[in-house]
């Protein structure tokens, strides 16, 4: 998911991604249970249900779950708990080769990592400081790599590690913003020491020191790998808003996805994008905490893409072939649809569901498998 330098966009966030996080007890208590035997792959998606009443922005969660999704919709659940006045966990990441979770709980002084074994259910958790606001199973599998902001006045925060037994390491002293490991674990993806500067940066993933510098066309900051070579980022421009680029981390070109255009009132910001063989598709903020999907046409122009029984979000999964990969989710204007990820051909206009949840039940993050994306919170 998504960090945004401007305010409108943070909002979205916030909105889009937030869970309870008032403070949890340590560990989820009930186990995996019986697994199938299709082994997690391509295709495969690890989310976090809630289970609850449903409030104004979604649901109020009593009980939460961490769930496999297989490609035909069938849900393996890992591991459930209920939500007490201590509140519940939030999935940060899962490793490329599926085995292993990330799930956060707890707040301010309390905060706990908790490292999940997907194939067993079982866990184990450790303290994390205070200062800890976004954070990634660490490439090595040590513990977690994290970034704190001991110097919020100045818009600077460290990047450190924090193994399994709570011991902080550090990695660098001046990051801004989320972090993105490479597949290989060797380095680590970053925007420059302020979230003003027009650099991201490729630093060594076991002493943080620079390893290259790559000049950009706007603050930006990483979001997820496209592919072996090329990060995608999201680029803060002039207009209150972000684009999307493609920066290779090999050669240092930078190549435009999206660009902001005048008079597009309906779109504050490109978070997402999937190619799929009909074109470019784009994860686009709205107003009021409004996300939309919407399609890249030759004149660079975005227009909003209509999802048959889509009432709130529209959520980028995937996407291959001639289908993406969607989900739709609860928007800040108090929309309650369905929560469902299913299968979109935009050509045809035609939605195939894979899986969708109870009224009481609604997703929080959902991760594909194969994915390296960027610290989150």
């Amino acid at each position: 998911m998504r960090i945004r330098s401007l305010t409108v966009l943070a909002a979205v966030l916030l909105t889009t991604l937030a869970a309870p996080a008032h403070g949890a007890s340590d560990v989820p208590t009930e186990p995996a249970g019986a697994r199938a035997a299709e082994p997690v792959g391509p295709g495969w998606y690890l989310a976090e249900i809630d289970r609850g009443k449903r409030g104004p922005y979604g649901i109020r969660a009593r009980t939460q779950r961490l769930v496999l999704v297989g490609p035909g919709g069938d849900r393996r659940r890992i591991l459930q708990r209920s939500v007490h006045r201590s509140g519940g966990f939030r999935l940060l990441d899962w490793s490329p080769d599926g085995s292993t979770a990330l799930l956060l709980a707890g707040a301010e002084e309390h905060l706990r990592a908790i490292r999940v074994d997907v194939a067993t259910g079982d866990t184990h958790s450790t303290g994390l400081p205070a200062d800890v606001a976004e954070a990634v199973l660490a490439p090595d599998g040590s513990g977690v790599l994290a970034v704190g902001y001991e110097k919020e006045r100045t818009g600077r925060a460290a990047l450190f590690t924090v193994d399994w037994t709570g011991t902080r390491h550090p990695v660098a002293p001046d990051v801004s913003g989320p972090v993105l490991p490479s597949a290989d674990g060797t380095t680590l993806v970053t925007a420059g020491p302020s979230w003003r500067t027009k650099v991201l940066r490729v630093l060594s993933a076991t002493d943080g020191s620079v390893q290259r510098r790559i000049t950009t066309t706007g603050p930006c900051q990483p979001v997820r790998w496209w592919d072996a070579s090329r990060v995608l980022a999201t680029c803060a421009t002039r207009h209150g808003s972000t684009t999307l680029s493609l920066v290779s981390t090999s050669s240092g070109t930078v190549k435009k996805l999206t660009d902001r255009r005048h008079g597009e009132e309906q779109d504050l910001g490109d978070l997402d994008a999937r190619r799929i063989d009909s074109g470019l598709y784009v994860e686009v903020a709205g107003p009021c905490g409004y996300v939309y999907l919407g399609r890249k046409h030759r004149d660079g122009s975005v227009t909003q893409v209509d999802v048959p029984h889509a009432v709130g979000n529209v959520l980028l999964l995937d996407g291959s072939g001639d289908q993406l990969v969607i989900e739709h989710a609860v928007s800040c204007d108090g929309a309650q649809p369905r929560s469902v990820i299913a299968r979109f051909d935009p050509g045809a206009g035609k939605e195939r569901v894979i899986t969708a949840l109870p009224r009481r039940e609604g997703f929080g993050r959902i991760l594909r498998f194969g994915d390296r994306q960027a610290t989150a919170y």
